[in-house]
């Protein structure tokens, strides 16, 4: 009997105290949750367009790096045409520029009597007259040290005050007057047959001095040889 008694307390017991615990324990938020998963939905779908927006501009930056590695596989092309241009021109006229010089803000002369130190076998010059002292003083050096030198400059010129004509001649060097009546007014030297000096420089102390001259010194056999018809043509005559 008291067993029974013991065993009805325990269920009464158990069923009371699931009541009361159903009672006391609140029921969940639903609404409260669903808001939540609403709210995580929309940073979800925002994150997503972004995603989609961020994949759009990397596809567009890819179609235009595409593009532009396009366009300079272009010029690079191009440019490569132009080298082989420059290439075919310069065989074809063997032409290098070496110097230019202006007076009154370089030493022109120093240059010229530099260029002259550096020949090896010949100096072929057609100049209107030469009156300047150290040029004349460095043509007779390189004479003096076999250089074949030939000089034509203009009749007119030869006894004129200041001229070095007679300092050249008694050195040795085949210098001669254009006698042909006209006035000789080309500023020419040729150096072993490829170094073609030529400008507007007279080689007086004038044109270093005081005047505005130029010169401009080049390499080219194929212009050399021009310049070297042109002596010729002047030298059967003198």
């Amino acid at each position: 009997m008291e067993s029974k008694s013991i065993l009805v307390g325990l269920i009464v017991g158990l069923v009371v105290g699931g009541f009361l615990g159903f009672i006391v324990v609140p029921p969940p938020d639903v609404a409260g949750l669903e808001a939540q998963i609403e709210q995580l939905e929309q940073q979800v779908s925002a994150l997503q367009n972004e995603k989609n927006t961020l994949q759009t501009a990397l596809q567009a930056k890819d179609s235009e790096i595409i593009t532009l590695y396009a366009h300079i596989s272009q010029l690079e092309g191009k440019i490569m045409d132009l080298k082989n241009q420059i290439q075919t021109l310069t065989s074809q006229t063997n032409f290098t520029f070496i110097d230019v010089s202006f007076t009154r803000i370089e030493d022109t002369s120093l240059l010229l009597q530099y260029w002259i130190g550096r020949a090896n076998e010949t100096i072929i010059a057609m100049v209107m007259l030469i009156t300047q002292d150290e040029l004349a003083d460095a043509l007779i050096q390189a004479h003096n040290r076999g250089i074949e030198i030939d000089i034509i400059i203009d009749d007119d010129w030869l006894y004129s005050s200041g001229s070095e004509y007679q300092d050249l001649l008694y050195a040795g060097i085949d210098i001669r007057g254009d006698n042909r009546g006209d006035l000789m007014h080309h500023k020419v030297m040729i150096i072993d047959g490829y170094v073609v000096v030529t400008g507007s420089y007279n080689w007086s102390a004038s044109a270093e001095d005081r005047n505005d001259e130029n010169i401009i010194i080049l390499k080219s056999e194929n212009i050399a040889k021009m310049y070297m018809e042109e002596f010729n043509r002047l030298w059967a005559q003198t």
